[in-house]
């Protein structure tokens, strides 16, 4: 038996779909990061961009409706060659979604994404009332700590809550993911304090301080999310559409008291390219939301750490890019680099031994995984088979 086997299944698409669109949104926010400035006010940008991630998710809709349409289809053909079998298509389970689904935990879980969309530009609106600087935050250590309060509590979840058993491979897999965020997080605060002087640092942690909440309210959601996937069997793309649109409702009420309120003035500043880009971050809102909820449908609220750690690892792709760039960047800045990406090198291959999409063979990391306990299930039936005798005419 080898040392590992890797268990990856059709799923595996999504995740390098994820990967490949968030990576080019953020290497596009780095080439081009004046076009996603939508307003001279990052509040006023940030809120845009909040509106642009609902209307990604109102793009679900002409999904919904294509699966219906699919569905009811295949349902009437069924039908005409079977007329006493039991539907069991997804049309079905779209009809029958307004009479099975808790309106009360779908409210919670429209108001912890409101939420959690809403934090950015709060925050950006309370840090333009202090002395500091917005452009004196490290966006990319403050996207780390954030990815790491979010995966810290997907595993808290997990144990505490979903009360979860922690076999030999996932208490593995969750100290390599606590030893791959220490190496992270310590990378990047060597990186500010030797080559900032620790000038970005304050300003960063304060920032980080009023977003900490994304971090919590993200994992909190998706757990809800993945209870209503288990109780009423909804699809993802229906559980998309769905928020997106009471999403919009709470967004038609609660932008005119906010501008009316704080008496804004909008000074948009569009032009070919930005429009360009707001059709591609809007395109990307849909996508990512729709496979992070296809995930958590498939696997767990866990999962998705292999999702948001892509943001890490654009990050370092662009230090690399700042180090071949600039003549001021030493070996010292490319070694810490290199610890960065081994720290994430880390928490990827963790997250996979934990969702048992690799396995690792040896110390007995393998018994417990859902793949091998039906390979002895088929075993020990095909033994018992072999064992019992042929009854004779």
């Amino acid at each position: 038996m080898s040392f590992l086997t890797f268990n990856c299944d059709k799923s595996i698409i999504y995740i390098i779909v994820y990967w490949i669109i968030e990576i080019t949104y953020l290497t596009l926010l780095w080439l081009k990061g004046s076009y996603f400035s939508l307003f001279q006010s990052n509040i006023q940008s940030e809120y845009m961009l909040f509106i642009l991630l609902n209307f990604g998710d109102l793009l679900s809709g002409f999904l919904v409706l294509y699966i219906k349409q699919v569905s009811k289809s295949k349902h009437v053909k069924d039908d005409s060659m079977n007329n006493n079998s039991k539907n069991q298509l997804i049309y079905v389970e779209y009809e029958n979604f307004h009479k099975k689904v808790s309106y009360k935990k779908l409210l919670i879980i429209i108001l912890l994404d409101y939420l959690s969309k809403s934090i950015l530009w709060i925050a950006y609106a309370f840090l333009s009332l202090t002395d500091y600087n917005e452009r004196e935050i490290s966006h990319h250590t403050k996207n780390d700590l954030i990815t790491a309060v979010d995966i810290i509590i997907r595993y808290i979840i997990a144990i505490f809550i979903i009360k979860n058993i922690l076999y030999r491979h996932k208490t593995l897999s969750i100290l390599m993911i606590g030893i791959g965020l220490i190496i992270l997080l310590v990378t990047d605060f060597l990186i500010l304090g030797y080559y900032t002087n620790g000038k970005l640092i304050s300003v960063t942690m304060i920032f980080f301080g009023m977003i900490f909440l994304k971090g919590i309210i993200l994992p909190l959601e998706d757990m809800m999310i993945k209870k209503i996937f288990t109780e009423n069997c909804i699809l993802p793309a229906s559980m998309q559409f769905l928020r997106g649109i009471m999403e919009f409702i709470i967004l038609i009420i609660t932008t005119p008291i906010l501008y009316f309120s704080f008496n804004l003035t909008l000074d948009f500043d569009f032009n070919v390219g930005k429009i360009f880009m707001l059709i591609f971050f809007m395109i990307r809102g849909f996508v990512n939301s729709y496979i992070t909820l296809k995930i958590i449908y498939q696997f767990s609220i866990q999962s998705v750490s292999f999702l948001i750690i892509s943001a890490t690892v654009g990050g370092s792709i662009k230090k690399i890019y700042d180090f071949n760039k600039n003549s001021d960047k030493d070996a010292t800045f490319f070694i810490l680099i290199l610890f960065e990406i081994f720290g994430i090198l880390i928490i990827l291959f963790a997250t996979l031994i934990y969702d048992e999409l690799i396995i690792i063979n040896k110390c007995k990391l393998n018994e417990n995984v859902k793949l091998y306990i039906i390979d002895r299930g088929e075993k020990e039936i095909g033994e018992i088979n072999d064992q019992v005798e042929p009854i004779m005419p």
